[in-house]
């Protein structure tokens, strides 16, 4: 049986590639630049667009939502930046979704949200003018008493967490040997 750090690699290349032939045409005058956006929680992207009016009260971001918005009010779908993303939205563990396309809001942990990809890629095509494709992850609601593992090392072990009693109190600490347990991981 696969796991999910198996099923995810192989969603990324399929991604990538099932993206390919949509820049290809772009990608012959200039080379394709690839980002990769990778973080937890916060880089899913929480902002919801019915909070993009906010921003035109503010003098320091009224600019930056004149980038963020077409004519018509609606955001922003920008022509040369591609994005592909997995597990940002639904919960990432039974129905890891997958999304693709071209960036505009809506690759946040939601259909309705954002994060930093679409500020990051409006401006990062602004800057270089040319192809530009976002590979982004993010795996929020993660627990934390597992030790990361990388795919080939299959599903991590639970990792008993001491607790110091402190009166009323347990306090979690982490295993003397997490940053062997980590080191031995990544080697």
């Amino acid at each position: 049986m696969r796991n999910i750090g198996q099923n995810m690699t192989c969603m990324m290349i399929a991604a990538v590639l099932g993206l390919l032939p949509g820049i290809a045409s772009q990608a012959m005058a200039k080379p394709l630049r690839v980002f990769i956006l990778a973080g937890q929680s916060n880089m899913q992207g929480h902002a919801n667009k019915w909070t993009f009016d906010s921003m035109a009260d503010d003098p320091k971001t009224a600019p930056i939502l004149k980038e963020m918005r077409d004519a018509d009010g609606k955001p922003r779908v920008c022509e040369k930046v591609w994005i592909s993303q997995v597990g940002c939205a639904g919960d990432g563990y039974k129905d890891v979704i997958e999304q693709k396309g071209k960036l505009t809001a809506g690759f946040g942990a939601s259909a309705n949200e954002i994060g930093p990809e679409f500020t990051f890629g409006i401006y990062m095509e602004k800057a270089l003018k040319e192809p530009i494709l976002i590979i982004k992850t993010a795996w929020g609601g993660r627990n934390r008493s597992r030790i990361s593992v990388l795919p080939a090392q299959g599903v991590a072990p639970l990792v008993s967490v001491p607790k110091v009693s402190n009166g009323a109190n347990s306090i979690p600490r982490r295993p003397r040997n997490w940053k062997r347990l980590r080191r031995d991981l990544i080697r």
